[in-house]
């Protein structure tokens, strides 16, 4: 990669490698080095110097950088069904951060946990390092006597320096544990109809957030943080459930299918973003959408 803006370039190694011993049992390995560019837009913020002059202070900055280590093991335990173990390590480094060693801002925080817009900084520098890691395990019944299932389970943290000593602390997305599950079931009757019903849930930790100082933000109208505790505490877990059923029909020349999806089944109250009301220094939680039926109807036309 080249960005002849600043005359920054990034060359990127890959590899990969898969060994079958016997029958059934698969290892795979694979790792490399990977670039990103920061957000255009923060290439040009104009700052202004002790001197007085404005300057373009982020505008030397360099891609992002991490690389990138998978171990899997994949075993074909009975037809159509599969079992795979799966763990990874991503280091992060050359990531923006404030040019203060006791500035705790890092760009891979930008956007997340319910933010609208990523709020532009200056003065970066590539000194922040990141950390993703942790293991993963699925299991697959591809569709076969008339239905599927995946099961997928992960434990993981996500971490973050600000470069300039060596104090940790969780990014917004160490939610720490992830849950997904997928299923369905096809009848099939006479004269081309089918009838299905597919589920699918999810179970997250939920993300993490700053503490602010309520007094202090009253009395000052503005957010005072707790920068002792950097993301510290967590909003309650994420949790949904989604049923579709339907009927689909296959005729001469397409296929028409009409199903009812009930969303969040079961109207969990999740959370999108957390804000601080300054005016009644208590927090507010956005919620994402409740319960949710709808009703689809969809031909798809074969040539």
């Amino acid at each position: 990669m080249y960005l002849d803006m600043n005359n920054t370039y990034s060359v990127e190694p890959r590899f990969g490698a898969r060994y079958t011993p016997v029958p059934k049992h698969t290892f795979a390995l694979a790792g490399g080095l990977y670039s990103q560019m920061i957000p255009r837009s923060f290439y040009f913020i104009r700052t202004l110097t002790p001197q007085g002059e404005i300057e373009l202070s982020n505008k030397k900055l360099g891609f992002m950088k991490s690389a990138h280590a998978d171990f899997s093991y994949s075993w074909s335990f009975a037809p159509d069904w599969n079992f795979k173990a799966e763990a990874y390590y991503q280091w992060l480094y050359n990531i923006p951060v404030k040019n203060d060693p006791n500035e705790t801002y890092t760009i891979l925080q930008a956007g997340g946990a319910g933010e609208n817009v990523i709020m532009r900084e200056g003065n970066l520098v590539n000194k922040g390092t990141g950390k993703n890691y942790g293991i993963e395990f699925s299991i697959e019944k591809f569709m076969s006597k008339n239905y599927y299932l995946l099961f997928n389970s992960t434990l993981y943290r996500s971490t973050y320096t600000n470069g300039f000593n060596k104090k940790e602390w969780s990014t917004v997305f160490d939610g720490k544990y992830l849950f997904n599950l997928a299923s369905g079931y096809e009848l099939t009757l006479k004269k081309g109809w089918t009838l299905f019903a597919d589920i699918k849930g999810s179970l997250a930790g939920g993300t993490r957030y700053t503490p602010v100082f309520e007094e202090e933000s009253k009395q000052q109208h503005r957010l005072v943080y707790d920068n002792s505790r950097i993301n510290e505490l967590q909003v309650r877990y994420y949790f949904r459930t989604d049923l579709r059923i339907g009927y689909r029909k296959n005729r001469k020349r397409f296929t028409d299918e009409l199903a009812i999806d009930l969303q969040n089944v079961t109207n969990r109250k999740n959370i999108y973003g957390l804000s601080f009301d300054l005016n009644k220094g208590t927090y507010s939680e956005m919620l994402l959408q409740g319960f949710m039926p709808m009703v689809t109807y969809r031909v798809n036309f074969s040539l």
